[in-house]
């Protein structure tokens, strides 16, 4: 698969062996982690509400797409169109990309909800009291 921007092997600190590090587009990140994350990896953002994490993780996924990755995308806290969608805010070509077979979605976030609404039983409204 080509990366785009490929990256030469890096020794991993304390480690002998080589990694393929992908660049992330984000270059204070792309410092921080230095040269980005390595290949294969998975990645999870965890932080509390309102904090960013969609806002980081699909900016990230957006800029992997630009450089030719593929990429897995678990969705847990929206549904996979709402993910689509902000996508192709970020100018993805969304079904081309998904047809080439660089992206796929595991939806968890709809998964859950249509597991939740199978659980709930099935109320006769007769059956609800009203207090007098």
């Amino acid at each position: 698969m080509s990366l785009g921007n490929e990256e030469p092997l890096k020794s991993a600190t304390g480690n002998h062996r080589q990694e393929a590090m992908q660049l992330t587009g984000i270059p204070l990140l792309d410092k921080i982690t230095g040269g980005g994350f390595p290949r294969p990896s998975a990645v999870a953002l965890m932080g509390p509400i309102g904090s960013g994490k969609s806002t980081m993780i699909r900016e990230l996924v957006a800029n992997f797409l630009r450089q030719g990755c593929h990429v897995l995308y678990y969705c847990i806290d929206d549904p996979a169109e709402v993910v689509k969608l902000s996508l192709e805010d970020h100018h993805i070509a969304v079904p081309e990309i998904e047809k080439e077979g660089r992206l796929e979605f595991v939806d968890m976030f709809s998964l859950g909800a249509q597991k939740l609404a199978e659980s709930l039983q099935t109320m006769d409204p007769n059956e609800i009291l009203e207090e007098t």
